[in-house]
């Protein structure tokens, strides 16, 4: 049985083999239904958002809800 680690890593390994424009099978239907997930990703890519701000922000949301 895979970990949820190595699922996520899984996901995006099938989502980076497949032609341009696709997510991760395990996160598509999370982004379509929620219209803020795609706004948030363009807002990051328009402000060019690097890895560490995006670091903070999932740091942050780990802190708020897996406490």
């Amino acid at each position: 049985m895979l970990s949820d680690r190595d699922k996520t890593f899984m996901s995006d390994l099938a989502a980076s083999s497949k032609k341009k424009g696709m997510v991760a099978t395990d996160i598509a239907d999370y982004i379509s239904k929620n219209k803020y997930v795609s706004n948030a990703i363009r807002t990051a890519m328009n402000l060019h958002i690097d890895k560490d701000d995006w670091e903070n922000f999932i740091g942050l949301m780990e802190k708020k809800y897996l406490k």
